[in-house]
């Protein structure tokens, strides 16, 4: 129905133009019929439009240039004014309303580049083609510079790109008047353009030199969605492995316009502009070779905390069923959908604010105790959580012993045991080291395996 709104709108638009350029021969008369046709039709559409609406306020708010537009074509009006017929113009107004809402220009154009680029070129169309009929409806008989179709739109287009009329200016008022809406409308235009160019090679050089052969990419780490979160674990990955070349990925419906992050850390990130719902996007990410992935919240776009959490766990799950061996740690706004997390043995989840909550708690009870985990929770600088795979030599041994000697040799603090069957066993006091254990020490360094 949109699309024949707007079919119907283009062409009576193009009959309009027709018969300032044809003026009042035979020719005229054709083409004033199937104006006439058309601007029934409208007539129909808003009589319906305005039955359905809820208020006539609304309808008159929303739709009064659609009502003069086609008032202006009332048989006999335009013979006593010919002037008004310009007025039919102003349907081309809801050309913008209805391009928004057809999902061709989405498919045609994914990228927001190529939507303004599109939209920019509409523009010029239908301001070069309304110019041209108002300025035959005011110039024709006036200025024999524009009194033909082929002068009044090389006019335009010269006016809009020049952004200033070409020597043959307009002698009329309303030539005049349609002179300056031209140069507004080049001026727009030019800073339009000089911003999707701008947007554009901005984009290209945030992006020259990234990986373009996903096929390469190891036992890295993904994550999916973008926000102040993304770039703090993109900062500590770089601080923790600093001699590992494998970017980070990271998978967000970035709508062309790729984030501008810290030069130092540009060639640490890899992005995907696509959706990470998508079984493709994960699959193009290399999720089967990725070592670890990280699924914030995604609440761009409006969307509620409900709807960013079922986002979430919906693509947890399809991670865990893509690739069941890379460990996968979710955020959540809402402990309570944490249990669908489990359900699909995704490893590990975060609830997003609670972890804020129990440092300000402790802030407020333990003074001091907020810095040790500023420290602690960091690569930047200082102590920090590591893990630490239990060797031969110590399977068996008591914790306590263990504790004192890594203190003693290496200063380094165990604070929990992490089982091979999934227990975790903090600052025990009575256990024994078993095989396939790792350690979760506090120390200044890494350690391998």
């Amino acid at each position: 129905m949109q699309g024949a709104i707007a079919a119907l709108i283009l062409a009576w638009t193009g009959l309009t133009v027709t018969e300032f350029a044809l003026g009042r021969g035979a020719g005229g008369t054709l083409v004033g019929l199937l104006s006439q046709a058309i601007a029934a039709i409208f007539a129909v559409e808003l009589v319906a439009r305005a039955v359905a609406a809820q208020t006539r306020g609304r309808f008159l708010r929303e739709y009064w240039p659609d009502l003069l537009a086609v008032a202006s074509a009332i048989p006999g009006l335009a013979a006593l004014v010919p002037a008004i017929r310009l007025l039919r113009l102003l349907r081309v107004f809801r050309m913008w309303h209805i391009a928004q809402r057809l999902p061709v220009l989405a498919t045609v154009a994914k990228r927001q580049a190529v939507r303004r680029a599109l939209s920019l070129a509409a523009l010029i169309a239908l301001v070069a083609t309304t110019s041209t009929a108002a300025l035959l409806a005011f110039e024709r008989g006036e200025n024999p510079e524009l009194d033909t179709f082929s002068k009044a739109f090389w006019f335009s287009l010269y006016s809009i790109f020049a952004t200033q009329p070409t020597p043959d200016a307009p002698v009329t008022l309303g030539g005049r008047i349609v002179s300056l809406i031209l140069i507004f409308v080049g001026l727009s235009t030019f800073a339009l353009l000089t911003g999707t160019v701008s947007a554009v090679v901005q984009s290209r050089l945030r992006t020259e030199g990234s990986i373009v052969d996903w096929n390469d990419l190891e036992g890295h780490v993904i994550i999916c969605g973008w926000n102040r979160k993304a770039e703090i674990i993109v900062r500590e990955h770089d601080g923790a492995r600093k001699d590992d070349p494998m970017p980070v990925v990271v998978i967000h419906k970035f709508d062309g316009h790729v984030p501008v992050i810290d030069s130092a850390l540009a060639s640490r990130v890899q992005f995907l502009d696509d959706d990470f719902a998508k079984v493709s996007a994960l699959k193009k990410a290399g999720i089967h070779r990725a070592k670890t992935c990280i699924l914030l919240s995604d609440t761009s776009k409006n969307r509620s905390e409900r709807d960013a959490d079922a986002r979430t766990i919906l693509a947890a799950l399809t991670v865990e069923k893509l690739a069941p061996g890379v460990y996968t740690c979710a955020e959540l706004n809402r402990r309570e959908y944490a249990t669908h997390l489990g359900l699909g043995n995704v490893d590990d989840f975060v609830v997003s604010g609670e972890h804020s909550a129990f440092l300000l708690a402790q802030a407020a009870l333990n003074r001091g105790v907020v810095n040790v985990f500023n420290e602690l929770l960091t690569y930047e600088y200082g102590h920090k959580f590591c893990r630490m795979n239990v060797k031969k030599d110590w399977v068996g041994r008591p914790f306590v012993d263990l504790f004192v000697e890594l203190k003693k040799e290496d200063n380094v603090t165990i604070v929990a045991i992490l089982g091979k069957d999934g227990s975790r066993k903090i600052n025990p006091k009575g256990e024994k080291i078993s095989e396939g254990d790792v350690l979760v020490v506090i120390a200044s360094h890494d350690f391998e395996g």
